[in-house]
């Protein structure tokens, strides 16, 4: 589990960077493109902005809750792989 969250995590850092050079772009089209089609082109993207950002939080938490479960269930591995260690072996049942 824990490899899997680093995995997306590694993922998410790559499209954030994407959408980084996305927004770059973007915005720097208000030097050579004007007029309503630019504008509504910009206005179009930043509500688009908006929902990736809220997508990539969620995302983010997810990663976070699986990092977070992945250490639980390490930790419970951990206890019962040595649990039989601590058992009497002198007992038959």
């Amino acid at each position: 589990m824990r490899e899997t969250a680093d995995t997306v995590k590694s993922s998410l850092d790559l499209i954030r960077g994407a959408f980084d050079k996305l927004d770059t772009t973007v915005s720097h089209t208000i030097g050579y493109w004007e007029g309503g089609a630019a504008d509504f082109h910009r206005s179009t993207y930043s509500g688009y902005k908006d929902r990736f950002a809220t997508a990539m939080r969620r995302i983010d938490e997810q990663v976070t809750d699986l990092g977070v479960m992945a250490g639980v269930y390490e930790k419970t591995e951990s206890s019962n792989t040595s649990l039989p260690a601590d058992l009497p072996d002198n007992i038959l049942i």
